[in-house]
């Protein structure tokens, strides 16, 4: 029970914390927000953002098999690293790399925890989007 109750507190410190960035960048404080994301990766899910910006697809399913993440918990993930990408930028094999994460990530949601949302819905074909055609909406 008290593992239960750990969990969940965490999962809705880290929804705080997403509510909070969005909120800064919906007032333009993009840098103070990405400071925010870079802080809470590293806090919560012990991730470098450095290490995001290369690490292999591959390796990175590895680090979240061994991380065994709940859905929940996994689901802020993907919107961390997301937000961390955002907004994208040509020519950036960092924010490529990230984008790439985040699918990764939403395929996961859907396939081993069959959950989908309206909301990764529309983040995968904005990504998807600025993958195939370097723009998006």
């Amino acid at each position: 029970m008290l593992r239960k109750d750990t969990m969940l507190y965490d999962i809705e410190k880290l929804a705080q914390v997403l509510a909070t960035i969005l909120g800064l960048k919906q007032h333009g404080k993009v840098e103070e927000a990405h400071e925010l994301i870079n802080e809470t990766l590293l806090n919560d899910f012990e991730l470098d953002l450095q290490n995001l910006n290369t690490i292999s697809v591959h390796d990175f399913a590895l680090l979240l098999k061994k991380n065994n993440y709940n859905d929940k918990k996994l689901d802020l993930l993907g919107q961390l690293i997301f937000e961390s990408a955002h907004p994208f930028r040509e020519e950036d094999p960092a924010i490529i790399n990230k984008l790439h994460l985040v699918l990764l990530i939403f395929n996961l949601l859907e396939t081993e925890h069959h959950i989908q949302s309206f909301e990764n819905l529309a983040k995968r074909e904005m990504v998807d989007n600025f993958l195939n055609n370097n723009q998006y909406e």
